[in-house]
């Protein structure tokens, strides 16, 4: 067995505690470390919660400055942060950061799709779970064919 900080996400769901359920997993490991990283991912929780909210209050007041917000990569942003304040590999950022740039397109589908399912008089909920279909779909046909032509997710 690793060391415990050295365990990333897929280690986590084959370790031989698989079979508990992942949050669990993920709280055990976050025992076992003493408490040294509990800050971060308390930190991490608060920070992202706090960009959902922001682009949500900013949204119902100007809907285009809510959309400028949502637009940028702040999800991108941080996941590279705290990939990277959490392993210092400098090579596990650019791979995410390039995996997120090849899978980009595809995510644009949910936002053509959903508000022309809305448009069409779909319910929120039901055009909402159908562009996340359609968006989904996507994603795999879209892997599908960056596959075919070579480009390489490790």
């Amino acid at each position: 067995m690793g060391h415990l900080l050295d365990y990333d996400h897929v280690s986590l769901l084959t370790a031989p505690e698989a079979e508990k359920d992942h949050f669990i997993l993920m709280w055990d490991w976050i025992k076992k470390s003493g408490g040294r990283y509990m800050w971060q991912y308390i930190a991490k929780v608060i920070l992202t919660a706090l960009v959902v909210v922001v682009v949500s209050e900013v949204a119902k007041r100007w809907t285009l400055m809510g959309a400028v917000i949502a637009s940028l990569p702040l999800t991108s942003i941080l996941a590279l942060i705290w990939l990277y304040a959490e392993t210092k590999s400098t090579t596990k950022v650019m791979d995410l950061s390039w995996g997120i740039f090849w899978v980009v397109i595809p995510s644009l589908l949910f936002f053509v799709t959903f508000p022309l399912l809305i448009k069409w008089g779909g319910h929120f909920w039901l055009s909402l779970s159908g562009a996340c279909a359609v968006t989904a779909l996507g994603y795999l046909g879209y892997l599908k064919v960056l596959t075919k032509i070579g480009v390489n997710f490790s």
